[in-house]
């Protein structure tokens, strides 16, 4: 599967969405669960695997039982023969960069901690990171900061997408918003 296009294509749904419905007041933002949900329902569309297996809050198994912990979102294409980890995060302070590089080490790391079978555990495994962000065109702070936010994601994790979704009404009046993501093969 082309995950870039995937990011691409959930863009283009967040547009449709948009043109009738603008789930937010006074720019509070989507929850990370719209990100993943919207994700995985693009993907699933676009995958044409009726044996595509689509799970949110994955537990993952600790040594440590009061340490609960779950990835946002798992893909399992056993016609691809491929898992996909998905992490989601609001993009809003500098705090999101480094808990996005504490994500997707944790996704790198354990996976193999996720209740699946022996035979998926051969498949071959992505790491994604989805995100968004809203740079306001009235608040000159916010704005370079949120700019910087913007450019400090694509530094770090160096080949992300962005693709910028755009409406008529509040979204462009207000602010622009953006959705990024990056993909990266798991090594064993």
């Amino acid at each position: 599967m082309d995950i870039d296009n995937v990011i691409k294509q959930t863009a283009k749904r967040y547009e449709k969405i948009l043109r009738n419905y603008y789930p937010s007041f006074d720019s509070v933002g989507f929850t990370e669960r719209n990100l993943t949900f919207n994700f995985c329902s693009t993907f699933y569309n676009m995958a044409a695997d009726d044996e595509l297996i689509i799970w949110q809050e994955v537990p993952i198994k600790n040594n440590d039982e009061s340490k609960k912990e779950h990835f946002d979102s798992l893909i399992i294409s056993r016609k691809e023969k491929t898992i996909y980890l998905i992490e989601a995060k609001r993009l809003g302070y500098r705090g999101k960069i480094e808990s996005m590089r504490t994500d997707f080490d944790r996704m790198k790391k354990k996976w193999k901690n996720i209740n699946i079978d022996e035979d998926v555990k051969t498949y071959s495994k992505y790491a994604i990171i989805i995100a968004d962000i809203w740079i306001p065109h009235n608040d000159e702070r916010k704005r370079k900061t949120k700019e910087f936010l913007l450019s400090e994601f694509k530094n770090i994790f160096n080949k992300s997408v962005q693709y910028e979704v755009t409406k008529n009404g509040p979204l462009t009046e207000n602010e622009r918003y953006f959705i990024l993501g990056y993909v990266e093969k798991i090594v064993d």
